[in-house]
């Protein structure tokens, strides 16, 4: 049933003039007691000299983990947001599922200036059977479970889910996937390829071809 109003749903779209402009790509796991979100957040780009572009500033690979509360409903305003850089997913992508991965954010003094907050943290660690355990939490001095600056009555964190050896595969095949859409090779490369198309023996890139 999904699977049909879903293709009616893309049918109907490509025929009609209501073809949506955006779309907002994410994969959800849900846990014991959480729920695991993964985004993808586009590069931006800047024009430069006639009609060219380049790539302003890199994407970030979204990671959320949001509690789910007493009522049984998701608590999003505790939910904790962890950005990756392209540099990040390929960390992760070498190493989820076989090594333990770590990655720490200091508090943005912009934001909190003369506050003293505690660090973000980001841990992915192996465990039995090829699951893999997502963990974000807030720490200060090595200690987890940490109040965060936003003036939390209670620790938001350690917030934890058990990822299964099947979505493991799937999350990973999504971040590996991201690399080239986040560092905006992808988007820039296609462009560079049909520009070359349709100008061919044009030089391209402002060198000589014959130099390769």
């Amino acid at each position: 049933r999904i699977t049909r109003e879903a293709t009616r749903m893309m049918s109907t779209y490509s025929t009609s003039s209501t073809m949506p402009e955006r779309a907002y790509s994410q994969y959800l796991v849900r846990g014991e007691n959480s729920l695991l979100g993964i985004k993808l957040i586009p590069p931006t780009f800047r024009r430069v000299k006639n009609h060219g572009i380049v790539v302003d500033k890199k994407g970030r690979f979204l990671i959320e983990i949001t509690p789910q509360g007493s009522t049984g409903k998701m608590s999003w305003e505790d939910q904790i947001r962890f950005g990756l850089s392209p540099e990040e997913v390929g960390l992760v992508v070498a190493n989820i599922g076989e090594n333990e991965v770590e990655l720490l954010r200091q508090p943005n003094e912009y934001n909190a200036p003369q506050v003293d907050t505690p660090d973000k943290l980001l841990s992915i660690k192996p465990l039995y059977g090829g699951r893999v355990s997502f963990c974000l939490d807030f720490v200060k001095d090595g200690i987890g479970g940490q109040r965060t600056h936003f003036g939390a009555d209670e620790p938001v964190g350690p917030l934890d889910v058990d990822v299964s050896p099947g979505e493991v595969v799937v999350v990973k095949s999504l971040m590996q996937f991201s690399i080239p859409l986040l560092s905006g090779w992808h988007s820039t490369t296609t462009l560079a390829c049909d520009y070359a198309l349709r100008n061919p023996g044009e030089s391209i890139g402002g060198a000589n071809n014959d130099l390769f």
